[in-house]
């Protein structure tokens, strides 16, 4: 029981924990290079901090799998099982914290009908997804 609340606990949190020290080492690495680099390096190297911080955060996910829930190998476990609890932790941690991080933004333009092969439908609830008129 409390190995399932620590679970829990720890599912519930640490994706917002990794999430808010990877956004403030980010803006900290940031805050360094404009005092040392001045104003006219910071933008050229900020999406590479960007890119570091997004890999820490990913390093971090893998690690956390293989701390607690080890190597992956075929077995059969009831879903009420420590090792379920355990790969649903992991799973839910990195499809909080490094998926949406990495991939492409939800929303697009109203005009990118225009320039892409976007296919959403205009009844998707995605702003800016329906067809321009």
């Amino acid at each position: 029981m409390l190995g399932r609340l620590a679970i829990e606990f720890f599912r519930a949190t640490l994706p917002a924990t990794l999430l808010g020290l990877g956004g403030f080492g980010y803006v900290l690495a940031l805050v360094g290079l404009a005092r040392r680099a001045g104003p006219v390096v910071t933008p050229l190297v900020s999406p590479l901090l960007a890119m570091a911080a997004l890999s820490v955060l990913a390093g971090c996910c893998v690690l956390a799998k293989w701390v607690v829930a080890g190597r992956y190998r075929p077995r059969v476990e009831p879903l009420w099982s420590l090792f379920v609890r355990r790969t649903e932790f992991v799973t839910g941690l990195f499809e909080a914290a490094a998926v949406p991080r990495a991939s492409v933004p939800s929303w697009r333009p109203r005009s990118c009908h225009r320039y892409c092969a976007c296919s959403a439908p205009a009844s998707a609830g995605v702003p800016g997804s329906a067809p321009p008129t």
